[in-house]
């Protein structure tokens, strides 16, 4: 029997992009998720999306092969990739009422420079780096941020 056809991976819409990551202080916009989708998006005016918060990574796979090899090459990945990067962090997203979350691969992209499909082709050939590496249970997420040097 042949192989079923593969799911393509999903991208996110510009309705999603601007509420997924609202409730977060610098309100960046999502540009692309290897999470599955599909993601509801709020339409009603007084809508808002689900209140989130950042919290460190703890013990996860993901953490002991980070400094041994999966940064640098997620780092190689992306300059070959020509994504204008500007960070790359390693912790969970929370959503509020939940006690813990999936690890995530979260990679700040200059703001304007990867479409959404552009940017979910990136987010899913990370996602393969880290199956490489042994981590399974993790998503790659990608946001628009820019960082800034103060002296």
């Amino acid at each position: 029997m042949p192989d079923p056809t593969p799911t393509p991976p999903f991208v996110v819409t510009e309705g999603l992009s601007k509420v997924y990551y609202k409730s977060l202080p610098s309100k960046p916009s999502l540009i692309a998720t290897t999470k599955p989708g599909p993601f509801e998006v709020p339409t009603d005016p007084e809508a808002y999306s689900v209140p989130k918060e950042l919290r460190p990574l703890g013990k996860h796979a993901l953490a002991s092969v980070w400094n041994h090899g999966l940064g640098d090459s997620l780092r190689d990945t992306l300059n070959t990739m020509g994504v204008n990067w500007t960070s790359m962090d390693v912790l969970r997203i929370v959503e509020d009422g939940e006690s813990s979350s999936p690890a995530v691969v979260w990679i700040g992209v200059e703001f304007g420079s990867l479409s959404f499909e552009e940017g979910s082709a990136v987010a899913h050939k990370c996602r393969t780096l880290t199956d490489c590496y042994g981590v399974q249970d993790c998503h790659v997420e990608i946001r628009e941020s820019r960082v800034m040097r103060y002296c």
